[in-house]
């Protein structure tokens, strides 16, 4: 039968086995010392309810309350998880981060595909256009339409990206405070990243269209 007391320091409610009690115990909050009675229970008791422990939970070592193992911080007390708990979570921890590395390449290989298969797909209609006998600057309209769909179509597929990759880190991160501002600094830092991809390909495609309407020989009479 374990033994509910509180914490004379921080007033916290331990819960500790019997085989401790008429001898002092370590509070893991405070890390006071706790003096556990050899009979009864002091009045102030905490009767706390025990919580459900899922697969995988443990109690965080500051608060005692019942945390994720994949979690970083207690989302409670905002304490990191550290000592023998948070060594625990260090396997998480690390999938946690490389799942998301996976998934922050992916989006960002995924906008340079688009962006390529856009610019092939203006490139072909281009050729066509021109059927083979140089690009005409008289079509330099038609040229800027195409450059403008390949701007438009590149951000969203980087929002699909951004998207997917938010419901994934909510999914498996830490819900708490600290969580969340990793969640939305780790979100801008890719953005920012994706955008500077998207820029330079459509500025690359800029390029190349000027180039192509300037240098390659007119259309023969």
């Amino acid at each position: 039968m374990s033994e509910r007391i509180k914490c004379p320091s921080c007033s916290v409610g331990l819960v500790l086995p019997e085989s401790v009690r008429g001898s002092p115990a370590t509070c893991p909050r405070c890390l006071a010392m706790v003096s556990v009675p050899e009979t009864g229970r002091e009045p102030d008791a905490i009767q706390a309810e025990r919580p459900e422990r899922r697969e995988g939970a443990l109690s965080c070592p500051h608060c005692g309350r019942t945390v994720e193992a994949i979690w970083i911080t207690c989302p409670w007390c905002e304490e990191p998880l550290r000592g023998r708990e948070r060594g625990r979570n260090v396997a998480a921890d690390l999938d946690v981060r490389r799942d998301t590395k996976r998934t922050s390449c992916l989006v960002i290989v995924l906008a340079v595909i688009g962006g390529l298969g856009v610019g092939g797909l203006g490139v072909g209609a281009i050729v066509s256009e021109t059927n083979g006998g140089g690009l005409d600057p008289a079509n330099f309209d038609l040229y800027w339409e195409l450059y403008f769909w390949a701007c438009a179509l590149l951000p969203l597929l980087f929002l699909a990206g951004l998207s997917t990759l938010i419901v994934f880190v909510r999914s498996r991160g830490n819900p708490g405070a600290r969580g969340v501002r990793r969640v939305i600094v780790g979100t801008l830092a890719l953005a920012g990243g994706v955008i500077l991809v998207s820029l330079l390909l459509c500025l690359a495609f800029f390029v190349f269209l000027c180039i192509a309407c300037y240098v390659s020989p007119p259309p023969p009479l």
